[in-house]
């Protein structure tokens, strides 16, 4: 009989994180988020956090930090054999913050004050950038195919917390100009994940920074959002 193949880098990912993923889905901002009421007409009598425009403001300066830090480690390694071919400009959403910021609020990322939790994720993807790049390709992974599933998911309800049609300017963050097809898109970063040359020991490093990187997520959300 024929053994059955090792699973690939994208499955042992997708497996090591899924505990993580459940609780982040059932934790108190994303409840709060998919819960949103439209700010005119909110509901009374509730008796867990809501998130308004101000949190939803702060969500996004959380989120550019992370995503600022993350873009430049991965331009820097554009060369590096693991790192590298997870450098794709397609998906950086750092701009897209900065343009949703600009457009909800007049203002610009670099003026606002991220919450703490945020500014210790962006420490730690400056530090990989410094010295492990390859783990970089854990932060890509939860981040980019986050935002390309059930961010897309966020979309509506971030247009009913903003007050806004779900087609207005200012959500920026949730559309993906340059792909065409968001399906075909999540298949070719699960082959290109499939595809690093890693040894045994570098697949179980990445997916232990990759649970790293939904604890550190679910820190932030706990800081914008206290219970």
């Amino acid at each position: 009989m024929l053994d059955e193949p090792e699973p690939g880098l994208a499955a042992r990912l997708r497996d090591g994180t899924s505990e993580a993923h459940r609780a982040a889905e059932r934790g108190p901002f994303i409840r709060a988020f998919l819960g949103a009421r439209r700010a005119t007409t909110a509901s009374t009598g509730s008796t867990g956090p809501t998130l308004d425009r101000l949190t939803y403001r702060d969500y996004l300066v959380a989120l550019w930090a992370v995503y600022t830090a993350l873009e430049a480690g991965l331009e820097r390694h554009r060369e590096h054999p693991i790192a590298g071919p997870l450098a794709l400009p397609y998906l950086y959403r750092a701009p897209a913050i900065a343009a949703d910021l600009s457009t909800l609020f007049a203002v610009t990322p670099e003026e606002q004050q991220p919450v703490p939790a945020a500014l210790a994720y962006a420490e730690r993807l400056r530090e990989l950038a410094d010295h492990d790049p390859a783990l970089l390709v854990a932060h890509a992974y939860t981040r980019y195919l986050g935002d390309l599933s059930g961010g897309q998911i966020l979309r509506g309800a971030a247009a009913r917390i903003l007050d806004i049609p779900a087609g207005s300017p200012g959500l920026a963050f949730y559309h993906f100009a340059q792909i065409p097809d968001l399906g075909l898109c999540k298949a070719d970063l699960r082959a290109r994940l499939d595809a690093l040359p890693l040894a045994p020991a570098e697949v179980t490093a990445l997916v232990a920074e990759a649970r790293s990187a939904f604890a550190r997520n679910a820190a932030v959300f706990a800081e914008l959002l206290p219970t």
